[in-house]
């Protein structure tokens, strides 16, 4: 890991709020919380948006995990995949599609309970939202350009089937 922590920043960023977030809920809850515990430290709920005004949720959502294997995955599958894609757009764009991706994460459940009402006895939380929007500017990329992120493209298709 010849300091990688260094070149891929946004990324161990991410997994370090992450892993910080899970270490203090852990200490407060246990290893892994209810769906109240994790209202109380964050978690997204569309009433809570709606009604309480509690726009935050819709980024600390990101890092709130509900257990040993889910912190465990989501941080994985960010090194892995987040170091790629922040090596491929650059730090100002992958933080971009970060952003975008985890605001895209919550802002479609608050829609869809908007529009038919579902998700309101819902609670989510995690990173992997994020990083399945990463996939997609992947996918948007390997469309565009065919030749040069295609194979990349179908390198990790393989492990998101996973």
């Amino acid at each position: 890991m010849n300091r990688e922590y260094k070149i891929y920043k946004i990324t161990y960023f991410l997994m370090a709020v992450n892993v910080i977030t899970y270490l203090y809920t852990s200490l407060k809850y246990g290893l892994s919380m209810s769906a109240m515990q994790g209202i109380q430290v964050g978690g997204f709920n569309p009433l809570y948006v709606y009604y309480y005004h509690e726009y935050y949720r819709m980024i600390t959502a990101n890092f709130i995990h509900f257990g040993l294997m889910h912190i465990f995955c989501n941080c994985y599958s960010l090194l892995n995949f987040g170091s790629v894609m922040e090596y491929l757009l650059g730090q100002k764009r992958y933080t971009i599609v970060m952003i975008a991706s985890m605001l895209a994460t919550t802002i479609f459940p608050c829609a869809l309970y908007l529009i038919n009402g579902s998700g309101a006895n819902s609670v989510m939380g995690g990173i992997s939202g994020a990083i399945f929007g990463l996939m997609g500017a992947l996918l948007a990329l390997a469309m565009k350009f065919k030749s040069v992120y295609a194979y990349v493209f179908k390198q990790i298709a393989s492990s998101v089937i996973l």
